[in-house]
């Protein structure tokens, strides 16, 4: 799966992604430091991950980085772009589709 990272904490190298499903946030815990050891994600980065549903949360696991800062400032933007509608639930905001640069296995390539 594809995802952004929306809140990272690179201490304790834990991040929140948005899925390019649309489904539920998944959860990331790099508890072993398999990532490079001197960085983490950044929120706004581009990653791509697998998903395991433990006790009902989506736990991503191999993330690995598909492009860096590929939606930088997004976290930002969904907190102050949050317009709650009379009914009191929050209104869905599109956002247009970006062009992924740099290298991709052609697995991730779309047709």
């Amino acid at each position: 799966m594809i995802g952004v990272v929306l809140w990272c904490d690179q201490a304790d190298r834990k991040a929140v992604i948005w899925c390019d499903d649309n489904g539920d946030l998944a959860f990331y815990h790099d508890k072993d430091g398999g990532l490079d050891p001197t960085g983490f994600f950044d929120a706004g980065d581009m990653v791509q991950f697998e998903v395991d549903i433990c006790r009902n949360l989506r736990q991503a696991k191999n993330a690995r980085l598909v492009q860096e800062h590929a939606f930088s400032g997004l976290p930002e933007r969904l907190k102050n772009s949050a317009v709650m509608s009379d009914s009191g639930t929050a209104q869905v905001l599109p956002f247009a589709p970006r062009k992924i640069t740099g290298n991709m296995e052609p697995a991730l390539r779309k047709a």
